[in-house]
């Protein structure tokens, strides 16, 4: 599913796909985990915008379900407790 329907449905490139399943590797080691966004991102080697729209993808593609806080609007993706 990440290497042929994720990069299909939301037009990213093979690289980002290898950053998805890092950031999924660093997710599952440590569970149950509410992540610092800045250095998640680091660990899988992208930014922070980065980062949350692959968390949006996987979130909408079913992969994650991300616990969030009562927020509406941009608030949505800006705090994110997974």
């Amino acid at each position: 599913m990440l290497e042929s329907d994720v990069p299909t449905f939301f037009n990213i490139d093979y690289y980002s796909v290898i950053k998805i399943k890092r950031m999924l590797s660093v997710i599952s080691h440590i569970v149950p985990y509410k992540p610092n966004i800045e250095k998640l991102a680091r660990q899988a080697g992208t930014t922070r915008d980065s980062l949350l729209k692959y968390l949006f993808y996987l979130e909408k593609a079913k992969i994650v379900n991300w616990l969030t806080k009562d927020a509406f609007g941009i608030n949505y993706m800006n705090k994110p407790d997974l």
